[in-house]
């Protein structure tokens, strides 16, 4: 089955996290923040894998992240300190990421490979943020791509 292509907002900075008792986030998040946590739900079956497209790292060609375990990057200053101690711990999907740069290749784009963990293809914010709170039943796998 092929599941929806959606618009995941992802919030500012740490805004569903910043009660360091697990709290409720500010009012003018819940409403992205249900949404957010009903979106699995709402589909016709679960996703294998997610692929997220962020415009938050900058490489000269579209790039795919084919990590197996991507570190989280905190892309957010001055923001109360267990906010830089979230997690997300979610494995890579390195086979969709392939087989994503396979199809833009095949449409005659350069795609370019990245597997370090240090690299913030898929590790910012606004990669984490939607499935750490939209997760139903455990995590699942993610790959990033950057659009130019």
């Amino acid at each position: 089955m092929t599941l929806p292509t959606l618009f995941v907002p992802h919030g500012g900075g740490p805004c569903f996290f910043m009660d360091p008792h697990g709290g409720p986030p500010d009012p003018m998040w819940r409403p992205m923040q249900a949404y957010l946590a009903g979106l699995i739900a709402s589909l016709p079956e679960r996703p294998r894998a997610i692929l997220m497209v962020s415009g938050h790292w900058e490489t000269p060609d579209l790039t795919v992240h084919v990590g197996e375990r991507p570190e989280l990057l905190f892309d957010y200053y001055g923001f109360p300190e267990h906010t830089y101690r979230l997690r997300w711990d979610a494995p890579g999907a390195v086979d969709v990421a392939r087989a994503a740069a396979d199809l833009l290749r095949a449409a005659g784009h350069a795609v370019g490979e990245e597997a370090t963990s240090r690299s913030p293809s898929c590790r910012c914010g606004p990669i984490w943020t939607p499935p750490r709170i939209s997760r139903s039943g455990g995590y699942w796998r993610r790959c990033a791509m950057r659009g130019c």
